[in-house]
């Protein structure tokens, strides 16, 4: 058997063993010092977003932002067009609802092109909830319907934050495993 050497640049710290792409810990690792170089940067223009907007609002968006950032790290990966990878794992006994959208989107696919591959997640996760709450709404019979005129909210800035985060982790992904492959 082989016995592993590190590297002697700094790319052993984000890659681990397998120094092919980065692992799901090294991509959080990355994305969590890329989101606090960019709180670092924004900072000093915080005057000008209040200038613009409320304090409220700008800590609003910008908590909507960072937690949607996470949410993308942690749960809605490009890497989950594989069937066993670390995002799909943390999504725990659910997990399976990401087996057919493993089957429909091949890996380096569409689902790994930036903002498309995040908006295939959101709208395939979107149609999971909506399924699952007519099942429920004809099980029990409530007088409920949905329709696409419910849904206003999709178009406001709050949405636009959550899925800039998404995206914007989708972005760090994918400049990630650009970046640090071998």
């Amino acid at each position: 058997s082989r016995s592993y050497q590190r590297p002697n640049d700094f790319t052993w710290l984000f890659l681990g063993h397998d120094t092919s792409v980065p692992s799901g810990l090294a991509h959080r690792r990355i994305a969590s010092l890329v989101l606090f170089a960019v709180q670092g940067l924004i900072l000093p223009y915080y005057d000008v977003f209040v200038a613009v907007l409320s304090p409220d609002q700008v800590f609003e968006f910008a908590l909507l932002f960072c937690l949607s950032f996470f949410a993308g790290t942690y749960l809605l990966l490009p890497d989950l067009d594989l069937r066993d990878s670390d995002p799909a794992k943390s999504w725990g006994i659910v997990q399976v609802i990401w087996r057919p959208y493993a089957r429909v989107f091949k890996h380096h696919g569409l689902s790994r092109t930036p903002v498309l591959g995040t908006l295939s997640r959101v709208v395939y996760l979107g149609s999971i909830c909506y399924v699952i709450s007519a099942v429920i709404q004809s099980l029990m019979d409530l007088d409920w319907a949905i329709s696409v005129y419910d849904f206003p909210w999709l178009l406001s800035p709050r949405s636009l934050c959550v899925f800039l985060g998404l995206a914007a982790s989708d972005l760090v992904h994918l400049v990630a495993d650009q970046f640090f492959s071998r």
